[in-house]
C-alpha cells in the first residue's frame, strides 16, 4: 500500500511508467473540469479509470476487497472519505474471487488502518491488499477516480 500527496504521484512511476503517464495525462485533463462519471479507457483493458460519485457510509461491518490482476490508484476529485487498509490473511473469505470483476471480498474482523482520503492525496493498493473504501458520514458526497493498472 502507498499513501501519499498527489504532488508525489510520479515518485512511484517506476511501478509502470507508461501507465503512470496515462494517469497523469488524465489528471491534467481534469484540471479545468470534473470528468464525466463512468469508465474511461486509457489503454484498453490494461489501464482505465472509473469516475464515481457516491455518498460515503459508516464503518459498520464493511467488508474488505482485494484484487488479483489490477493495481488500484484511488484519489478524490471532491469530498473526503476514509479507506480501511488491512491484511486479509486471517480474514474470512465472504465471496470467492470473481475473475470477471477482479475482486474477492473478506470480513473485516477489526478496524485496520484508517487512511483519510481527501482532495490532494491518494492511495495505491497492490494486488492482494485488503481495502474498504467509502467510509464517512452518510451525508457526505464524494467524486472519486479509481485508476486500474493491469499488474499481470
Amino acid at each position: 500500500m502507498i499513501y501519499d500527496r498527489l504532488e508525489n504521484l510520479n515518485d512511484y512511476a517506476s511501478i509502470d511508467p507508461e501507465a503512470w503517464a496515462l494517469v497523469e495525462e488524465f489528471l491534467n485533463s481534469c484540471a479545468e473540469k470534473t470528468p464525466e462519471i463512468g469508465r474511461h479507457e486509457l489503454d484498453g483493458k490494461r489501464v482505465y479509470v472509473g469516475v464515481q460519485s457516491y455518498n460515503t457510509h459508516e464503518d459498520n461491518g464493511v467488508k474488505l476487497e482485494t484484487h488479483c490482476n489490477y493495481i488500484d490508484i484511488q484519489l478524490l476529485l471532491a469530498g473526503k472519505e476514509h479507506i480501511i487498509y488491512r491484511d486479509v490473511e486471517d480474514a474470512e473469505c465472504l465471496s470467492e474471487y470473481n475473475p470477471e470483476k477482479d475482486v474477492a471480498f473478506f470480513s473485516k474482523p477489526d478496524a485496520g488502518l484508517a487512511l483519510p482520503l481527501e482532495v490532494g492525496n491518494f492511495a495505491v493498493f497492490m494486488p492482494g491488499e485488503g481495502h474498504a473504501p467509502g467510509i464517512g458520514s452518510p451525508d457526505n458526497t464524494v467524486i472519486k477516480a479509481v485508476f486500474k493498472i493491469r499488474a499481470k
